[in-house]
């Protein structure tokens, strides 16, 4: 099937992009044996997954992949999941401050296709280019934050991070996330969502205990998975340096996105995340699971690794 070599072949390109904005914005390391890669809060080394390691895995889940491919899924994200969550916000609010020094932080497009499309400037905090609630503090060291829950409650079974990085079965942590993502920095309202592949794009106005019965229940969302905080981190980054604009940039063209991927169960708190211009600023906050509103939508991912 020629369509998917070149979807292979296409997530293979990414690879080197990926790996140059993991270096521009210092989050690789370089460690003795020559490798690249991050050191996990528990202290071990994790090299970056390599092309063949994605090939390999992306193989072993074609048909999945390639369906999700067309349904819009078309930006590959290297995520250092194995690290900190405060030293890897720190990074990106380091990208994001630098931007702002030079006059490349704009406002996302309304239509990125759109060539004539005037870039809007947008201002930033620059003594706070990065605002996180406080419960994120710390969060993978006293274990407040879990990830993959099955459901928002006390029953969620998710693991916390160093949980995560332990468990050995299914070949091992790598302490990366590679995934695929829909390439839409402006998520969709209620009713605007595009159908692409025979799957209709979230849209927002949900609560995010219904976006997660979604892709338990709804044939069109299986496979996916809710973004982790570290994921849209990621996918911020990614966009920023690729294209000097930022994302979910609610008072603007775009939504809240819901982190689905995570979940504080001491407050029943599900994170978010957005561009905030009254405040000139990033913010990684919560709400609780059955909050939902016009500006609130959920993000989604396929994951490779």
């Amino acid at each position: 099937m020629i369509y998917a070599t070149q979807t292979l072949e296409s997530v293979l390109e990414q690879y080197e992009k990926q790996k140059e904005i993991l270096e521009r914005a210092e989050i690789l390391v370089s460690f003795a044996n020559g490798d690249q890669g991050i050191v996990g809060i528990d202290g071990r080394a994790y090299p970056l997954p390599s092309r063949e390691d994605i090939q390999n895995r992306a193989n072993g889940n074609r048909e999945v992949l390639e369906t999700k491919v067309l349904q819009g899924f078309s930006r590959l994200i290297m995520t250092p999941f194995g690290m900190s969550l405060d030293q890897f916000h720190e990074k990106v609010s380091g990208v994001i401050l630098k931007h702002s020094e030079e006059a490349k932080l704009f406002a996302t497009k309304k239509d990125l296709n759109d060539p004539n499309e005037k870039l809007i400037p947008v201002d930033l905090d620059a003594n706070q280019p990065f605002w996180r609630w406080d419960k994120y503090k710390d969060a993978n060291k006293n274990g407040t934050l879990v990830y993959d829950p099955i459901e928002f409650s006390e029953k969620h079974q998710g693991k916390t991070k160093l949980q995560i990085l332990a468990d050995t079965t299914g070949g091992g942590s790598s302490g990366w996330r590679v995934s695929l993502v829909e390439d839409i920095p402006n998520l969709p309202f209620e009713k605007a969502g595009k159908t692409i592949g025979g799957r209709r794009q979230i849209e927002a106005n949900k609560s995010p205990i219904d976006y997660l019965a979604s892709f338990q229940s709804d044939r069109n969302y299986v496979n996916e998975h809710g973004m982790t905080p570290e994921d849209w981190a990621m996918y911020f980054l990614s966009h920023l340096e690729e294209t000097d604009q930022i994302i979910d940039d609610y008072e603007g063209a775009g939504n809240v996105s819901w982190n689905l991927g995570g979940y504080f169960p001491e407050n029943s708190g599900v994170p978010t995340a957005c561009f905030v211009r009254s405040v000139r600023q990033v913010r990684a906050g919560w709400l609780g699971a059955r909050y939902f509103g016009p500006v609130y939508c959920a993000r989604s991912l396929v994951r490779i690794i």
